[in-house]
């Protein structure tokens, strides 16, 4: 497999919404479905640079990662562990006991391919960019943690360490590799 270039946050989604640009003069469907995708786009962008502020403490991330059906937005890697991350850039506030269910099965479903294809334990979060969360958070749903995208470097920061900084950095270069990236 030849290695692209490292991809960045929200690549896949503004590569979509950019391809419905110029349709979304016409009104209907390819309106709406522009207008979901370029909000996607920029609430993958928004974690990213969470995600990214990160490294200083060891962590790595991956963004974009496609293994054929859909995509994981952020893979990241570090002392305490493997996590996938969907990221969703609703506003306002979220309840989570109504929380659609399709939402926390699809960041479930991430964590399990990635645990299928790494043979190790992922954990999965499903973040929102914009929302504000109603009650303590984390939450936890079926075994994913759902928060906000302004409390992710505090979780990550209080994850207890689970593998040196150096094998985080190797896993991190395999699993780069794996999906035909550049490692950063």
């Amino acid at each position: 497999m030849e290695t692209e270039p490292r991809r960045v946050a929200g690549q896949h989604a503004r590569a979509k919404a950019n391809s419905l640009s110029w349709k979304r003069f016409f009104g209907g469907g390819a309106k709406r479905d522009y207008g979901n995708w370029a909000q996607g786009a920029e609430g993958e962008e928004v974690v990213g640079r969470v995600l990214e502020g990160l490294a200083d403490e060891g962590w790595c991330v991956i963004h974009d990662v496609c293994f054929g059906r859909g995509n994981i937005d952020h893979v990241v890697v570090g002392p305490g562990g493997i996590f996938t991350v969907e990221t969703k850039s609703r506003g306002g506030k979220i309840f989570p006991d109504r929380l659609e269910p399709k939402m926390v099965g699809q960041a479930y479903a991430e964590k399990k391919k990635l645990e299928e294809i790494t043979l190790m334990e992922v954990q999965a979060l499903l973040v929102f960019s914009r929302a504000y969360i109603v009650g303590p958070v984390p939450v936890w749903r079926r075994g994913v943690a759902i928060l906000p995208a302004r409390m992710l470097a505090g979780f990550f920061a209080r994850r207890r360490p689970v593998m040196s900084a150096e094998r985080a950095a190797v896993i991190h270069r395999r699993l780069a590799l794996a999906v035909g990236q550049a490692a950063s």
